[in-house]
Formats: C-alpha cells, structure tokens, sequence
C-alpha cells in the first residue's frame, strides 16, 4: 500500500467489519475496489486530466466514517429548494426525519437499495480506470437509488441534500447516487453539497436517461475554504433523450467536478453549463467530456468562472465525436474573470472528430475587469469595490438565465448572494 493511501485504511477497516454495511456478499466488491485504489494511488499530476490540480490536500490526516449528527432548522430552510422534495443526508448519513419523499417516484437509500434493489446497483459497480471511482466503490456509504417510471412526469423537483458539521475526525463522506429515468419520463434533481468543514466528499453518479426521456439536472458544491469535493458524473442518453443540467462551485480547497456524457443514439441531446466562483486560495476544477457516440445528436455548453484573490480555477472540456456519428452540432464555450492580478485560470477546450459532416466550434476567453467600464460606474458615484461587482454580476447574468424553473432559479440566486465573493 502507497504512503498516499495509508490514511483511508482505519475506515475501510471499519466499513466491512460492519455487517450493517457490509453483507458477506458485498465483501469482495470493496476489498477488489480498495484493493485497486491501494494500487493505483491517488492522481498526480502526471494524469492529463490533473495536470492543473493536486490532491496533496488529502494527505494531511486520516479519514474516519460519519456519524449521525443533527442540523439546526435555520440551515435546514437555508439550503433546501423551497417546493422540493428532498433526501437529506448529514456527514453522508442518512436522515430520515428531515427528508420529504415524494410519492410519485420510486427513492431508496442505497443502503437499502443493496438489499432490495441488487439487479440495478450492482450493475452499476465495476472496474475503473479511476483511482477516486475504486476509492468510492471501496467505500459507498450513502446516497440513493431514484427509479422514475415511463411516461411519469414527477410533479415536484427531487433535492438530493448533503450537509456537513465538524466533527472531532476528519469524515470521508462516499455518496453513491444511480438514477433512471425511464422512457417517456421527466424529471428535475438537484445534487447540493454544503460544508464548511475538513472533510472530504468523493462522490460518484450515474444518470440513465432513456428513450424520448428529459431530465434536469443541477449540481452545486458550496463549500469552505479548507472543505475537499471531487465528483464524477455520467450521463447515458438513449433515443431523443434529453439532459439539460447546470454545475454550480463555489469556493473549496479543492472542489472538482468530472461531468461525462454519453450521447449514445439518434435525437439524445446535451446542454450543459456551468458558473464557478473562487477566492482567497480556493482551487476548483471542471472536467467536461462529451462524447458523440451516434449521428443526429447534439450538445451545447457554457462555462464561466470568476477567480478572486489568489485562487485558482481549471476548465478541461473535451468533446468526441466518432466515426459515422454525422449530422452531429457540438458547440462548447468557457469564459473567465480575473478579479485580481494574482489569480489564475487554465482552460483548455478540445475536439477530437473523426467524422466528416459535423458542425462544431469550441472557444475559450480570459480577461479582467473593463477599466473604462470601471470608470464610468465610479464617475457616477459608485464605489469601485460596488462597480467591480456590478460587473461581476452581469458577466454571469446570461449563463445563471439559461437554468429552467423558477424553483431552481431562485434557489441559485439564494446561494449566490449568501455566497457573495463575485456573486454579489
């Protein structure tokens, strides 16, 4: 075992010696995933796609399991979708008496779903070349297996609600999220991560979009300056399926998100945007791939970033597009905002096309704030810290415009004013 994995090894001693979470039958699957993250260790910047990010901040201390721990009411309110339904987990424990399930969709702790559930997660659960995947699949403690029957449009919005408090440990939290959202269906999640603390998230879904299905999906990480999050989605779209999701980073030592998605018939689109704000030391990372997998698919993306302080942001979006997937449209944008002289952006957008009759364009910009701009504002008796966030809030206008419902939005704008930094 590599001295960079040595600090997991006491909880995952603790997990399978748990027959709560771990069951004689589920042994193997954990000691073959923690197994192969021993091996593998964690990314280096020796891996194109951690070039621009080190995960030297989990090395610092062990990681210990959760416990069950209680969220003030205030807090509860603060970070809920006002008219969603919502799962609630704390320290990546989950919490019966504060979630509000729906009727009209099938929702599981995973947990529970390992019992009644075996045929759809286990699937799910296999070798990857992902140091973070294995560490999850070692590990996965919470989360929930979400089954959205054909033709049903579930009626409110689905929040999957992760909260955090210090504890005297540092916590290593593992959701573990499977959604299906079967023919003919529609459905509006949002995945939020809220926590001020040391511990460190390390999170892992996947999305099965089916056939003439449309599907919303949010996720937001709002986190501390010393809180850890790394994340890997992947979206599976069937015939004339449709994803529209929104990606939402705010602040974290290290906050990175892996979006993938499959576009794997005919008519399956992509829409995909995102908004990242960092400051003092705050180091995030977004990692899209699209992959065009069939012809007569399509995607579009927008990615902005504000980057204060001495902080530190990364795009790395990269569509494919392989032989045969004609009459495909693939576009892919990244703009950034460089508050301070001292912060700093990396944004690297790719193609890869091995087909001939494709429309695609990909383009990435970095700049500061107008200074005639500033200017003006101030000739009008506007301070200049108040001018600089004034246009600070119309650079992100447009992309926080393209998120659908007035439930999220609002909520979206909750957060970012809460947030503040270049948000306000």
């Amino acid at each position: 075992m590599s001295e960079t994995t040595r600090q997991f090894e006491s909880a995952f001693q603790s997990l399978v010696n748990d027959a709560q979470w771990t069951p004689a039958w589920l042994k193997d699957l954990r000691q073959t995933s923690f197994e192969q993250f021993a091996q593998a260790g964690l990314p280096s910047r020796q891996i194109e796609a951690w070039k621009y990010t080190s995960t030297r901040s989990l090395n610092e201390s062990p990681f210990a399991l959760g416990h069950a721990s209680a969220i003030d009411a205030e807090t509860l309110a603060a970070r809920s979708v006002a008219g969603a339904s919502r799962v609630v987990f704390i320290n990546g424990i989950f919490n019966a008496a504060l979630s509000e399930l729906p009727t009209d969709v099938s929702i599981t702790d995973i947990r529970e779903a390992l019992d009644t559930d075996r045929e759809m997660v286990m699937p799910c659960m296999s070798a990857e070349d992902d140091s973070l995947v294995s560490l999850n699949q070692a590990f996965f403690s919470s989360g929930v297996l979400i089954k959205v029957n054909k033709n049903v449009t579930v009626a409110k919005p689905i929040q999957l609600l992760f909260l955090q408090d210090a504890q005297s440990e540092t916590v290593l939290i593992s959701p573990r999220n499977i959604i299906f959202v079967e023919a003919g269906a529609q459905a509006q999640i949002i995945e939020s991560h809220f926590g001020d603390t040391k511990n460190f998230t390390n999170a892992v879904t996947d999305v099965f979009v089916k056939d003439n299905a449309v599907c919303q999906y949010v996720l937001e990480r709002v986190l501390g300056s010393e809180t850890k999050y790394v994340s890997r989605h992947s979206f599976h779209l069937a015939r004339d399926a449709r994803i529209e999701t929104f990606n939402l980073a705010l602040g974290g030592r290290l906050n990175r998100s892996q979006l993938e998605f499959r576009l794997n018939a005919p008519g399956a689109s992509a829409k995909l945007d995102g908004l990242y704000i960092a400051r003092g030391d705050n180091h995030i990372d977004n990692v899209t791939e699209v992959l065009h997998l069939a012809p007569h698919t399509s995607s579009a993306q927008l990615y902005k970033g504000i980057l204060e302080d001495k902080s530190r942001g990364v795009f790395n979006g990269k569509i494919t597009i392989v032989k045969d997937a004609q009459h495909v449209d693939a576009q892919q944008l990244n703009k950034n905002l460089l508050m301070s002289r001292e912060a700093e952006v990396d944004s690297r957008p790719q193609l890869i096309i091995d087909a001939n009759d494709v429309k695609c364009s990909h383009g990435a910009t970095i700049g500061q704030l107008d200074e005639q701009e500033l200017f003006y504002l101030q000739s009008r008796a506007i301070s200049l810290e108040d001018a600089k966030r004034m246009l600070a809030k119309a650079f992100i206008g447009d992309v926080v415009g393209r998120v659908s419902g007035n439930h999220f939005t609002k909520h979206l704008q909750d957060v970012l004013q809460s947030f503040g930094g270049g948000a306000q």
